[in-house]
């Protein structure tokens, strides 16, 4: 019988105009996924938009901030298998389709939320 892996739901409400609060969430999601815990990140507001095609390309973190850049943060999240969830009105709400998006990043409505939320320790900034 195996043990169920621990599952952490992380949320990011901010955009590329607050660096640090995307980037400490992913460092978060990638240590959990260190220590084999299931995550899943969902991006809401302003952040829905780091999962478009091309957003992080020219992206550099502040020298202040002892982390690996945001799109490497973000990719090495994705090259593990890992989802990231995109609120449904909130892309709506900035003409951003399925096909704008990253492979791995995938559009999703409140029922999906509530469900990752509901079986998950919840983190959000």
């Amino acid at each position: 019988m195996t043990e169920e892996k621990e599952k952490l739901l992380i949320i990011i409400t901010h955009g590329k105009n607050n660096l640090e609060r995307d980037a400490i969430p992913f460092a978060t999601a990638n240590a959990a996924l260190a220590i084999d815990a299931e995550v899943s990140i969902y991006l809401m507001f302003d952040a829905v938009e780091l999962a478009k095609k091309g957003s992080l390309d020219e992206i550099k973190l502040p020298p202040h901030l002892p982390l690996p850049d945001l799109p490497k943060l973000f990719t090495d999240f994705l090259s593990l298998g890992e989802k990231i969830f995109l609120c449904s009105p909130c892309c709506g709400e900035r003409g951003i389709k399925q096909e704008d998006v990253v492979e791995g990043a995938v559009i999703s409505g409140a029922t999906n939320l509530v469900n990752l939320a509901l079986e998950s320790s919840v983190l959000s900034f």
